[in-house]
């Protein structure tokens, strides 16, 4: 489903980030997440909180699988579980532009991976220090 939307939005990035992240770590993270103070939806019983957090985790690998397949070649895995300061530091690592004197273009940035790994504020810092503009598409 994923892939379909970036494919009929004619999304072609000019860097393709996916975090790579154990299953169980992205639950974790995620029922962490759905549990915090302020979260606006309240679950029955921790058996219910485990099944909404595995069909996060099932749905995203079945939709990651149409993604790998379309953009085959052009994604950067990064290992989520470095770090937060690791994983925008290994982003922009890939992000130094070469010199040119062709007018410059802000690249095209895609970012994804499991539910629950802050890909927001992952995607923010990378933002902030290029000075680029931050679109959530979600």
């Amino acid at each position: 489903m994923q892939a379909l939307a970036l494919q009929r939005m004619k999304v072609r990035p000019d860097k393709f980030f996916m975090l790579s992240y154990p299953d169980a770590a992205s639950k974790n993270n995620l029922k962490q997440k759905m549990t915090q103070r302020g979260s606006r939806v309240a679950y029955a019983n921790d058996f219910e909180l485990e099944t909404v957090a595995n069909n996060a985790v099932t749905e995203y690998r079945v939709n990651i699988e149409g993604v790998k397949e379309q953009f085959n070649g052009s994604i950067i895995e990064i290992d989520g579980k470095v770090g937060k300061k690791k994983i925008v530091e290994e982003m922009a690592r890939y992000m130094q532009m070469k010199e040119s004197k062709a007018p410059k273009k802000a690249p095209r940035i895609i970012i994804m991976g499991p539910p629950g790994v802050d890909l927001e504020e992952h995607a923010i810092k990378i933002a902030e220090r290029y000075k680029l503009v931050y679109i959530d598409i979600d």
